[in-house]
Protein backbone atom coordinates (compact mmCIF):
# COMPACT_ATOMS: atom_id res chain seq x y z
CA UNK A 1 0.00 0.00 0.00
CA UNK A 2 3.05 2.14 0.83
CA UNK A 3 4.57 2.17 -2.43
CA UNK A 4 1.34 2.41 -4.30
CA UNK A 5 0.65 5.71 -2.74
CA UNK A 6 4.47 6.81 -3.33
CA UNK A 7 4.04 6.04 -6.56
CA UNK A 8 0.65 7.72 -6.73
CA UNK A 9 1.78 10.64 -5.30
CA UNK A 10 4.83 11.28 -7.68
CA UNK A 11 2.48 10.40 -10.63
CA UNK A 12 0.35 13.64 -9.80
CA UNK A 13 2.47 15.77 -9.17
CA UNK A 14 4.01 15.55 -12.27
CA UNK A 15 0.66 15.85 -13.91
CA UNK A 16 0.08 18.41 -12.03
CA UNK A 17 3.88 20.38 -12.55
CA UNK A 18 2.74 20.01 -16.41
CA UNK A 19 -1.35 20.39 -16.76
CA UNK A 20 -1.68 23.64 -13.63
CA UNK A 21 1.65 24.98 -14.29
CA UNK A 22 1.18 28.91 -13.54
CA UNK A 23 -0.31 30.97 -16.29
CA UNK A 24 1.59 31.84 -19.20
CA UNK A 25 2.80 35.32 -18.81
CA UNK A 26 2.88 38.01 -21.56
CA UNK A 27 4.84 41.10 -22.41
CA UNK A 28 6.40 43.18 -25.16
CA UNK A 29 9.30 43.30 -26.77
CA UNK A 30 11.18 46.07 -28.75
CA UNK A 31 13.95 46.24 -30.31
CA UNK A 32 16.51 48.11 -32.81
CA UNK A 33 19.70 46.95 -34.86
CA UNK A 34 20.81 50.49 -35.96
CA UNK A 35 20.50 54.07 -34.37
CA UNK A 36 17.93 55.78 -36.57
CA UNK A 37 19.80 58.58 -37.29
CA UNK A 38 18.61 59.30 -41.46
CA UNK A 39 22.02 56.99 -43.00
CA UNK A 40 24.36 58.94 -40.43
CA UNK A 41 23.13 62.46 -41.61
CA UNK A 42 19.74 63.26 -40.39
CA UNK A 43 17.75 61.89 -43.53
CA UNK A 44 13.78 61.88 -42.65
CA UNK A 45 12.03 58.60 -42.67
CA UNK A 46 11.12 57.85 -46.70
CA UNK A 47 13.19 61.02 -47.50
CA UNK A 48 15.42 61.78 -50.49
CA UNK A 49 18.88 59.88 -49.99
CA UNK A 50 20.51 61.97 -52.62
CA UNK A 51 23.53 63.50 -50.38
CA UNK A 52 24.22 59.58 -49.10
CA UNK A 53 23.65 57.66 -51.89
CA UNK A 54 27.70 57.72 -53.63
CA UNK A 55 28.84 54.23 -53.84
CA UNK A 56 31.46 53.64 -51.14
CA UNK A 57 29.85 55.91 -48.32
CA UNK A 58 30.22 55.25 -45.22
CA UNK A 59 28.64 56.81 -42.10
CA UNK A 60 28.57 54.25 -39.53
CA UNK A 61 30.30 55.07 -36.02
CA UNK A 62 32.45 52.76 -34.37
CA UNK A 63 29.54 50.53 -32.49
CA UNK A 64 28.09 49.82 -35.67
CA UNK A 65 31.18 49.35 -37.82
CA UNK A 66 32.99 46.79 -35.50
CA UNK A 67 28.92 44.78 -34.48
CA UNK A 68 27.99 41.46 -35.98
CA UNK A 69 24.51 41.62 -35.28
CA UNK A 70 23.66 43.52 -38.61
CA UNK A 71 24.23 47.23 -37.56
CA UNK A 72 27.37 47.07 -39.84
CA UNK A 73 24.88 47.13 -42.57
CA UNK A 74 23.16 50.57 -41.40
CA UNK A 75 24.43 53.37 -43.00
CA UNK A 76 26.84 52.53 -45.63
CA UNK A 77 26.07 52.77 -49.08
CA UNK A 78 26.08 49.91 -50.89
CA UNK A 79 25.07 47.70 -47.65
CA UNK A 80 26.04 44.38 -49.34
CA UNK A 81 28.14 44.93 -52.51
CA UNK A 82 31.89 44.05 -52.03
CA UNK A 83 33.94 47.22 -53.66
CA UNK A 84 30.98 49.71 -53.59
CA UNK A 85 30.75 49.56 -50.03
CA UNK A 86 32.93 48.62 -46.62
CA UNK A 87 31.06 45.28 -46.21
CA UNK A 88 33.02 42.12 -47.87
CA UNK A 89 30.71 40.25 -48.24
CA UNK A 90 26.83 39.90 -50.43
CA UNK A 91 25.75 38.24 -47.15
CA UNK A 92 24.19 39.45 -44.18
CA UNK A 93 21.93 39.07 -41.13
CA UNK A 94 19.99 41.63 -38.80
CA UNK A 95 20.05 39.21 -35.69
CA UNK A 96 18.04 40.06 -32.62
CA UNK A 97 18.50 38.89 -29.15
CA UNK A 98 17.49 35.34 -27.85
CA UNK A 99 13.87 35.44 -27.26
CA UNK A 100 12.54 35.01 -23.70
CA UNK A 101 9.96 33.34 -24.90
CA UNK A 102 6.98 32.67 -27.68
CA UNK A 103 6.78 35.32 -29.88
CA UNK A 104 2.70 35.24 -30.38
CA UNK A 105 2.92 38.43 -33.29
CA UNK A 106 5.65 40.63 -33.90
CA UNK A 107 6.26 43.32 -36.60
CA UNK A 108 9.37 43.84 -38.47
CA UNK A 109 10.28 47.58 -39.10
CA UNK A 110 12.99 48.28 -41.83
CA UNK A 111 14.08 51.94 -43.08
CA UNK A 112 15.63 50.69 -46.49
CA UNK A 113 16.86 53.06 -49.38
CA UNK A 114 17.35 52.84 -53.32
CA UNK A 115 15.82 49.42 -53.94
CA UNK A 116 15.36 48.63 -57.97
CA UNK A 117 14.15 45.38 -58.06
CA UNK A 118 12.67 45.57 -61.54
CA UNK A 119 16.42 47.12 -62.78
CA UNK A 120 18.84 45.32 -60.91
CA UNK A 121 17.43 42.08 -59.78
CA UNK A 122 15.72 41.69 -56.39
CA UNK A 123 18.01 40.67 -53.13
CA UNK A 124 16.62 37.21 -51.68
CA UNK A 125 15.31 37.42 -47.82
CA UNK A 126 13.43 35.11 -45.64
CA UNK A 127 13.17 35.65 -41.69
CA UNK A 128 14.81 32.21 -39.97
CA UNK A 129 14.54 30.44 -43.72
CA UNK A 130 11.09 31.59 -44.49
CA UNK A 131 10.99 33.60 -47.37
CA UNK A 132 10.32 37.91 -47.55
CA UNK A 133 9.75 39.68 -50.34
CA UNK A 134 11.79 42.73 -50.70
CA UNK A 135 11.44 42.65 -54.48
CA UNK A 136 10.80 46.65 -53.80
CA UNK A 137 10.72 49.52 -56.38
CA UNK A 138 11.62 52.39 -54.94
CA UNK A 139 13.93 54.22 -57.22
CA UNK A 140 17.54 55.81 -57.06
CA UNK A 141 17.51 58.21 -54.01
CA UNK A 142 14.80 57.56 -52.44
CA UNK A 143 13.99 55.73 -48.81
CA UNK A 144 11.19 54.06 -47.52
CA UNK A 145 9.78 52.68 -44.30
CA UNK A 146 7.67 49.93 -44.33
CA UNK A 147 5.92 47.46 -42.01
CA UNK A 148 6.36 43.69 -42.16
CA UNK A 149 4.24 41.57 -40.13
CA UNK A 150 5.07 38.13 -39.11
CA UNK A 151 3.37 35.26 -41.24
CA UNK A 152 2.70 32.65 -38.83
CA UNK A 153 4.93 30.40 -40.72
CA UNK A 154 7.52 33.05 -40.03
CA UNK A 155 6.76 33.22 -36.11
CA UNK A 156 6.88 28.99 -35.67
CA UNK A 157 10.57 29.21 -37.42
CA UNK A 158 11.29 32.10 -34.77
CA UNK A 159 10.06 30.42 -31.99
CA UNK A 160 11.78 26.90 -33.14
CA UNK A 161 15.22 28.87 -32.90
CA UNK A 162 15.00 30.94 -29.94
CA UNK A 163 15.97 33.80 -32.12
CA UNK A 164 15.44 36.17 -34.74
CA UNK A 165 17.36 36.34 -37.99
CA UNK A 166 16.65 38.70 -40.98
CA UNK A 167 18.73 36.72 -43.73
CA UNK A 168 19.76 39.18 -46.73
CA UNK A 169 21.17 37.30 -49.55
CA UNK A 170 22.51 39.90 -52.86
CA UNK A 171 24.63 37.47 -54.75
CA UNK A 172 21.48 37.48 -57.18
CA UNK A 173 21.19 41.45 -57.56
CA UNK A 174 23.07 44.81 -58.63
CA UNK A 175 21.17 46.61 -56.81
CA UNK A 176 22.89 49.08 -54.55
CA UNK A 177 20.81 49.39 -51.02
CA UNK A 178 21.01 50.59 -48.13
CA UNK A 179 19.25 50.32 -44.40
CA UNK A 180 19.33 52.29 -41.57
CA UNK A 181 17.52 50.66 -39.26
CA UNK A 182 15.76 47.30 -38.42
CA UNK A 183 13.44 47.29 -35.33
CA UNK A 184 11.14 44.43 -33.87
CA UNK A 185 8.65 44.67 -31.92
CA UNK A 186 5.80 42.21 -31.03
CA UNK A 187 3.96 40.44 -28.38
CA UNK A 188 5.45 37.43 -25.91
CA UNK A 189 4.41 34.91 -23.93
CA UNK A 190 6.70 33.33 -21.22
CA UNK A 191 6.25 30.39 -19.16
CA UNK A 192 7.45 30.60 -15.71
CA UNK A 193 7.86 27.02 -15.46
CA UNK A 194 8.67 25.54 -18.44
CA UNK A 195 7.05 22.50 -19.30
CA UNK A 196 10.20 20.54 -20.50
CA UNK A 197 11.61 21.06 -16.44
CA UNK A 198 8.58 18.63 -14.81
CA UNK A 199 8.93 16.04 -17.55
CA UNK A 200 11.60 14.23 -15.54
CA UNK A 201 9.18 13.80 -12.56
CA UNK A 202 6.14 12.42 -14.58
CA UNK A 203 9.17 9.88 -16.12
CA UNK A 204 9.99 8.72 -12.89
CA UNK A 205 6.89 8.17 -11.59
CA UNK A 206 6.03 5.90 -14.51
CA UNK A 207 9.43 4.25 -13.66
CA UNK A 208 8.62 3.01 -10.37
CA UNK A 209 4.87 2.05 -11.63
CA UNK A 210 6.52 -0.23 -14.17
CA UNK A 211 9.06 -1.68 -11.53
CA UNK A 212 6.18 -2.58 -9.14
CA UNK A 213 4.07 -4.44 -11.89
CA UNK A 214 6.85 -6.36 -12.48
CA UNK A 215 7.42 -7.63 -9.18
CA UNK A 216 3.52 -7.83 -8.39
CA UNK A 217 3.61 -10.67 -11.47
CA UNK A 218 7.23 -11.98 -10.79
Amino acid sequence: MTNFNTIFGALALGAFAIFAAPAVQAATITEMIGDDDGYGIGIPDGGDTTPFAVAGTDNRDASEAAATNGAQLTDVYSSLFPGFGPNMSEMGSFIFSPLAGNLTSATLTIDMADFQASDFGAIMADINGVSLDLAFDDGFQNSAVRDFTLSAAQLAAVNADGFLSLNLDHTGSNDFIAFDYVKLTGDIDMNVVPVPASLPLLAAGLGLLGLTRRRRTG
